[in-house]
């Protein structure tokens, strides 16, 4: 028998939870087929694709490749509410943040977060402004994205971090008829592996690395991962 095992840790299956879900502890999607369900309503493409508000949550897997490949001073492109700002700054880097959610700016300034309204298309910093410059989970989100890291590596003096989720694993977990739902939000408008990251990022870089992380299933002994993690050295 084929072996399906899961290695989805409390603070992801929280998060994806807390993202999805309008009560907390409940499973993603739950409570809008529990109300189709109570009035007979025939589900859209717009109930089961789509997006959530602003988690403040992380993983520990991202943060561990971003603080190993910055400098002193950083920008979190599409920051959201902060996390990554907030752990960079604790760990003795200069971070601030930007978004153009104006919820996620709110929310970021509440918590004492130097996160700030601007689009990552047209970046208010001068050329050379940052040691490093971040993109977690956000280059998908972007119809522009080649002019948004055109901008990155404008800003950034010496390198260009970027996570995004990791499409390779749709192929392998097909033959279990299983898809990453993560994958189905809405805003995702870009995709990528490891190795097409790498290569996207050779266009504004000397030299870039890939890979992944955030280990979450097996089926067969053979490991997937979550996201493709690319650093690019300018």
């Amino acid at each position: 028998m084929r072996r399906l095992h899961f290695r989805l840790g409390p603070l992801q299956f929280g998060l994806w939870c807390a993202r999805w879900s309008g009560r907390d502890g409940e499973l993603p999607y739950q409570d809008v087929i529990d109300e189709a369900e109570r009035f007979g309503t025939v589900l859209h493409r717009e109930n089961i694709y789509r997006s959530g508000a602003p988690v403040d949550a992380l993983s520990d897997d991202i943060l561990d490749f971003v603080l190993g490949n910055v400098g002193d001073t950083v920008l979190d492109i599409g920051c959201g509410a902060g996390p990554y700002v907030a752990r960079i700054n604790g760990e003795g880097r200069r971070c601030i943040g930007i978004d153009l959610d104006p919820r996620a700016v709110t929310q970021a300034r509440a918590l004492g977060r130097p996160v700030f309204p601007m689009s990552a298309d047209n970046l208010a910093f001068a050329d050379n402004a940052f040691d490093s410059v971040v993109l977690i989970e956000t280059l998908e989100h972007l119809p522009n994205y080649e002019r948004a890291l055109a901008e990155a590596a404008r800003v950034a003096r010496s390198s260009v971090v970027v996570t995004v989720p990791d499409i390779s694993v749709i192929p392998r977990m097909s033959k279990r008829q299983v898809v990453p739902w993560h994958l189905l939000e809405a805003t995702h408008v870009n995709f990528f592996t490891p190795e097409t990251l790498r290569k996207t990022l050779l266009r504004y870089a000397t030299s870039c690395d890939a890979t992944r992380l955030g280990d979450f299933f097996d089926v067969d002994g053979e490991v997937l991962y979550l996201h493709a993690a690319a650093v690019a050295r300018l």
